[in-house]
C-alpha cells in the first residue's frame, strides 16, 4: 500500500483551499486567464508559495499546461510592473533616475527569483529526504513482515516437531536423546528470533532519530524563509502604497470631471424642459387646427344642405300653376 507523505498531504490541502477561494471570489463561468491569475495571487500573497504552472493548473483545472505557463508569465510581468521602483529626485537627471530605478527593479526581481529557486531546491531536498525515510520505513516493515512470517514458519515447524515427538513417543516410547535435540533446536530458533527482533527495534530507533533530525532541519529552513518572505512583503507593501497614491490622484481628477458632467447634465435637463414645452404648444396648435378644420367642414356640409333644399323648393314651385303668396313661400 502506498504511503502519502506529510509534504504531499499539505500540498493537497493547499490545493483544496485555493480551489475553495477561487469558488468564493470568481463566478463558475469565469475565463481561464482570470482563474489562473487569481490562483497565482492567492498562492503568492496568501499562501506564500511560488506559483508554478503545474501548481496553478492543479488549482484551476482549466486549460493546458502551455496556456497556464503563459498566464503565470503574465502574472510575473504584472508583478514586475507593480513592484517597479520609481525614484523622484529633482536634483538628478531623469535618465539617471530611470536607469537607477530599472537597476533596483532588476535587483529585486533577481532576489525574488533566487529566493524562490532556493526555496524550491530546499523543498525538493526535503521531499527526497522524506521519500528516503519512507523507503527505510517500508523496508523495516518488510523486514518485520518477513520476521513475522519466519516466526509463523518456525511455529509451524515447532508444531510439526511436536507432532513428530508425540508420534515418536507413542510408537517408540522413550527417545530422550531426540527430545533433547529438539529442545536445543527450539532454543536456537528462539535465540535467532530474539536477535532479529532486537535488530528490528534498533533499526526503528535509528530511523526515528534520523526523522527527528530531518524535521528540525526543515524547521530551521522554514524560519529562514519566513524572514525572506517578510522582507518581500515589505517591498510589496511599499509598491501598494505607491499604487494607492496614484489612485487618489486619479480619484481627484475624476471628481473634477464628474462636476463638469453634472453641469452639462443640468443644461441638458433645461433644454429637454424647453423642448417639452415647445412640443406641448405645438400640440395645442394642432388641436386648434383640427377644430377649425372641423368647423369649416361643418359649414360646408351646412352650405351643401341649404343648397339642396333651395333646389328642391325651386323645382316644387314650378309644378303648380296657381299663385301662392310670398308669405306662404317663406
Amino acid at each position: 500500500m502506498a504511503l502519502v507523505s506529510d509534504l504531499e498531504a499539505r500540498s493537497q490541502d493547499m490545493v483544496l483551499s485555493v480551489r475553495k477561494e477561487l469558488a468564493m471570489r470568481l463566478a463558475p463561468d469565469a475565463p481561464r486567464r482570470a482563474r489562473s491569475l487569481m490562483a497565482a495571487n492567492i498562492l503568492f500573497f496568501d499562501k506564500g508559495v511560488h506559483p508554478s504552472a503545474k501548481t496553478v493548473l492543479e488549482c484551476t483545472q482549466r486549460g493546458s499546461l502551455t496556456d497556464i505557463n503563459r498566464d503565470v508569465m503574465e502574472f510575473w510581468r504584472e508583478m514586475r510592473e507593480r513592484s517597479r521602483i520609481q525614484l523622484k529626485s529633482p536634483a538628478m537627471p531623469q535618465g539617471l533616475v530611470n536607469a537607477f530605478g530599472e537597476a533596483l527593479s532588476q535587483m529585486w526581481t533577481l532576489a525574488s527569483t533566487e529566493a524562490s529557486q532556493v526555496f524550491e531546491e530546499s523543498r525538493l531536498l526535503a521531499q527526497v529526504q522524506v521519500e528516503a525515510a519512507q523507503d527505510e520505513a517500508r523496508q523495516a516493515h518488510q523486514r518485520a513482515d518477513l520476521a513475522n512470517q519466519r516466526t509463523a514458519e518456525i511455529g509451524e515447524e515447532l508444531r510439526q516437531e511436536r507432532l513428530q515427538r508425540e508420534d515418536a513417543e507413542m510408537k517408540l516410547g522413550l527417545q530422550g536423546a531426540e527430545v533433547l535435540s529438539l529442545k536445543d533446536t527450539v532454543a536456537a530458533l528462539q535465540a535467532r528470533i530474539e536477535q532479529e527482533v532486537k535488530a528490528r527495534l534498533e533499526s526503528e530507533t535509528r530511523f526515528t532519530q534520523e526523522l527527528e533530525s530531518s524535521r528540525h532541519e526543515r524547521l530551521r529552513e522554514a524560519e529562514r524563509f519566513k524572514g525572506e518572505i517578510a522582507f518581500a512583503k515589505q517591498q510589496i507593501e511599499a509598491a501598494r502604497m505607491s499604487e494607492k497614491t496614484a489612485r487618489e490622484q486619479f480619484a481627484a481628477t475624476k471628481s473634477g470631471m464628474e462636476v463638469e458632467l453634472t453641469q452639462y447634465r443640468t443644461r441638458l435637463g433645461k433644454a429637454d424642459a424647453s423642448l417639452a414645452q415647445a412640443m406641448a404648444e405645438l400640440g395645442e396648435e394642432k388641436g386648434l387646427n383640427k377644430a377649425l378644420a372641423k368647423s369649416v367642414e361643418d359649414l360646408r356640409e351646412r352650405v351643401r344642405f341649404l343648397t339642396t333644399q333651395a333646389a328642391k323648393r325651386t323645382v316644387s314651385s314650378k309644378a303648380p300653376l296657381q299663385r301662392r303668396s310670398l308669405r306662404r313661400l317663406s
